[in-house]
């Protein structure tokens, strides 16, 4: 913890003229000059001893903030604490200062304030301020500042706390189409699997023998009493569409360390692609997998949820594009997974190693993807419908 203080552009003025009024009372010995010379020294004396004193007995925390997205408010909440037990504090400030290294938060987003006007003896209060994500990744915090410019504005004391903490920023997603996800997965995908959780909508399936850890609630009673022994209902429940998404990131022609910036671009195009497909299938309800080859990143399975989509899109938020090698291999999924299978892709991918059931997407049409209010709005690109055709063949 370090406390310091500052002149700002109105202390500074202050103090000019101040050596004006006093040089001026010493050359003329005017009274009135020396009253209005003592006057700006008490102000400046009062507010050097206020502003010490205005940060005594103050607390401050940053609460874990949560993740972010690229385009989306981040809220960096922080904890003001007032410990003392007679004196307020007033015109509060709370400022990040600059971090060190890549993962810097100023390398993520501009920088923004928290404000906090009064505080009062004995209390807590709540500072907010609002950041807004310019690029994904991790994002570290270090160091922030608390100042004050109480009472008049001539100076700012300020203190210094070390809290060193992270937060994850996401890529940035787009409104898609409805009818992109249709195209995605094919209708002959979607079926029935057996449940055991009770349900007055579900279909009848088959009975088995009571077993520990079944409800009370399946037991079938007529059935319970025919056979003397405990009897229980299995029904099924009809199975969300189920999606794989492929990211490729790698260039064929040349490695990672080669790419220019408007590769990077369209590397980071691509993964807002694949984010934006995952959030609109996890609002649709469908089940999702993930796999970056040529990345450090492990393959996530198909499943559903809210905890699993915030995996995904972390793993997209964690990819180092500049350590994804190249990848011109036939994608090698599994066939039982009975999902749709969508590759999202930067570079020329050789027709050898297409599947017929796979959609293969260029990052390049992301825009012609996003759902748009204008009536005007450009159609698809051929490459997305001839994909889109070729998604309604029926996996095995």
């Amino acid at each position: 913890m370090r406390t310091g203080i500052h002149f700002k552009t109105s202390g500074m003025l202050y103090l000019g003229f101040l050596l004006f009024v006093g040089v001026a009372a010493m050359n003329s010995q005017n009274n009135l000059l020396f009253w209005l010379l003592g006057v700006l020294t008490a102000g400046l004396v009062i507010s050097m001893i206020a502003s010490t004193w205005m940060l005594r007995g103050i607390r401050v925390r940053r609460l874990d903030p949560h993740h972010g997205s690229v385009g989306q408010p981040l809220m960096v909440r922080y904890e003001v604490r007032n410990k003392r037990k007679i004196f307020p504090a007033f015109d509060l400030q709370i400022n990040e200062i600059a971090a060190n290294g890549p993962l810097a938060w100023q390398e993520r987003m501009p920088p923004t304030a928290a404000w906090v006007m009064h505080s009062g003896p004995k209390e807590t209060v709540h500072g907010e301020a609002v950041f807004w994500p310019t690029a994904r990744g991790e994002a570290q915090f270090d160091r922030l500042r608390i100042s004050t410019r109480f009472p008049f504005g001539i100076l700012e004391r300020s203190m210094i706390i070390r809290q060193p903490q992270h937060t994850l920023i996401y890529p940035e997603t787009h409104p898609l189409q409805h009818r992109v996800l249709n195209a995605l997965v094919p209708p002959t995908l979607i079926g029935t699997r057996v449940t055991h959780h009770a349900s007055g909508h579900d279909d009848y399936y088959g009975l088995h023998e009571y077993r520990q850890g079944d409800s009370l609630r399946h037991i079938s009673w007529k059935r319970t009493a025919q056979f003397d022994k405990m009897i229980c209902v299995d029904r099924t429940m009809p199975m969300p569409s189920r999606l794989r998404v492929v990211l490729d990131l790698g260039f064929p022609e040349r490695s990672a360390q080669s790419l220019s910036d408007a590769d990077r671009d369209l590397c980071e195009m691509a993964i807002s692609l694949a984010a934006s497909v995952i959030r609109a299938a996890h609002n649709a309800g469908y089940e999702i997998g993930l796999d970056v080859p040529g990345s450090q990143m492990p393959s996530t399975s198909i499943r559903g949820g809210h905890w699993h989509e915030q995996k995904l899109l972390a793993t997209l938020a964690g990819i180092d594009t500049a350590l994804v090698t190249p990848s011109q291999a036939k994608v090698m999924l599994r066939d039982v997974e009975r999902a749709g299978l969508l590759v999202i892709h930067v570079g020329d991918h050789d027709p050898a190693a297409r599947r017929e059931d796979a959609v293969y997407l260029h990052a390049r049409q992301l825009p012609n993807l996003i759902e748009r209010k204008s009536a005007d709005a450009p159609k698809a690109s051929s490459a997305f419908t001839g994909a889109s055709r070729r998604a309604r063949v029926a996996l095995p």
